[in-house]
C-alpha cells in the first residue's frame, strides 16, 4: 500500500512544503527489502531531474511500518548529479536507491556501488 498522500501531507503539515519534487518510501522490513536489511526505496526519473538540477529534492521516509510520523530529507537534485556514476540507475533511466534504516549507515544508498550517504540532508 501506498504511503505517498499521507507523506505529501504530513511534508506540508510540518514543514509547510507543498511544492517540488517529493519521493516518498514506505519503511521496508528486511524480509521485504531487496537488501535484506531495514531500508526506504526511492527512484527519481533520471530525466527530469537532468533538466532542473537546481531543484531541492524532497525524501519523505516512514520512520516505522505503519506510523504516520517520517524523516524529511531536503538535497539539491545537483548531488544527485554529482554521485550519479555512484548510485544505481536501472534501464527505465531511473536513479534507485535503498536507503538503509539500520543506526550504522542510516540513509546511505546501499544499492549503487559508492555507497553514497544522505544523512547530512537531514531536516
Amino acid at each position: 500500500m501506498s504511503i505517498r498522500s499521507t507523506a505529501v501531507q504530513w511534508l506540508k503539515k510540518v514543514h509547510g512544503v507543498n511544492s517540488g519534487m517529493v519521493c516518498t518510501s514506505k519503511f521496508y522490513i528486511p524480509e521485504k527489502s531487496r537488501t535484506k536489511k531495514s531500508a526506504w526505496w526511492i527512484e527519481i526519473d533520471r530525466s527530469k531531474l537532468v533538466t532542473t538540477s537546481t531543484q531541492v529534492l524532497h525524501f519523505v521516509c516512514e520512520k516505522e511500518p505503519g506510523q504516520r510520523d517520517f524523516h524529511y530529507l531536503q538535497l539539491p537534485g545537483s548531488y544527485l548529479i554529482k554521485n550519479q556514476k555512484e548510485l544505481d540507475v536501472r534501464s527505465n533511466n531511473r536513479y534507485s536507491m535503498f536507503l538503509s534504516a539500520e543506526q550504522g549507515n542510516l540513509f546511505q544508498d546501499e544499492r549503487g556501488k559508492g555507497k553514497v550517504t544522505f544523512s547530512q540532508f537531514l531536516v
